[in-house]
């Protein structure tokens, strides 16, 4: 799995493991509805051009990255309207999707391996990275 700067072409290589775990839960269609006067329902329905959810997370000890990588993407995720393209193994094909960090929440956390945040950059941390396709 990768992450490539659009702008720069700069890539930040992230384990295979680390998947979208809502990959499969979200669908582009999108409907309202509302009850007209004479009490008939009114169905408006049209597809989503993009804002689909892709949260990467580590599990256990798998999909784990070093304080290093954690650092690039704060890096990264500190750049106003930049997107990036994930490239991610999914359904038997390499999937590639424009995203950018989502800010409406908390787009990087990062919990250390160990039992104790460790200031070397070389040491483990379990991630949840939270973007969203444009």
């Amino acid at each position: 799995m990768r992450l490539i700067n659009e702008k720069t072409g700069q890539t930040i290589e992230l384990p295979y493991d680390l998947y979208p775990i809502d990959d499969l839960n979200w669908s582009a269609v999108v409907s309202k509805t509302d009850y007209t006067l004479t009490g008939a329902l009114d169905v408006q329905q049209g597809t989503r051009k993009a804002g689909k959810p892709l949260t990467l997370q580590s599990q256990d000890d798998m999909g784990v990255i070093t304080r290093q990588v954690v650092n690039e993407l704060h890096e990264w995720a500190n750049l106003i309207e930049t997107t990036f393209i994930m490239e991610y193994e999914a359904d038997g094909q390499t999937k590639k999707v424009s995203v950018m960090f989502d800010h409406s929440q908390t787009p990087i956390e990062a919990t250390p391996l160990k039992e104790f945040n460790s200031p070397n950059l070389d040491d483990y941390f379990r991630v949840v990275l939270k973007f969203f396709t444009v």
